[in-house]
């Protein structure tokens, strides 16, 4: 919150911030917050130039109608060994977005809604499920 104010921004402004006040894990307002020594509204940098944020995701630099294919390509997904899946549901039990079905003491993913947070793989006590990507990777 200081730091914010540090560079005239306000707390809202910067995302971890915003969230950390929503969740009632920091002050709501500078006020609130007991600052030792010097005036620091004499120091506050009111030209601080904010860095400027890029994407990692390199899909964005293909051509657009290319994007969607880079982005199936370039994107690692879980994979699950069903001859060893033993069906304990564990995968299914941990997946947030409930994309995880088991029929048939089979787990299977439903990826057109998966999230690619892999917790399936975390969870699984017979580590069945593996990360996959494109074999190019692999080299």
């Amino acid at each position: 919150m200081v730091g914010a104010k540090l560079i005239d921004m306000k707390p809202e402004e910067i995302l971890v911030l915003k969230n950390a006040q929503e969740r009632g894990l920091c002050a709501g307002k500078l006020s609130e917050i007991e600052v030792l020594g010097d005036d620091f509204e004499n120091i506050v940098v009111h030209d601080f130039k904010r860095a400027r944020s890029s994407s990692i995701d390199f899909t964005t630099r293909v051509p657009k109608f290319m994007q969607p294919l880079a982005k199936r390509i370039l994107t690692p997904y879980p994979k699950i060994n069903t001859a060893q899946c033993v069906g304990c549901g564990k995968c299914a039990e941990s997946c947030p977005q409930h994309t995880i079905t088991v029929r048939e003491h089979k787990a299977h993913i439903e990826y057109s809604k998966c999230i690619h947070c892999f917790c399936c793989h975390e969870m699984c006590p017979k580590h069945v499920i593996n990360i996959k990507r494109f074999s190019l990777f692999d080299l």
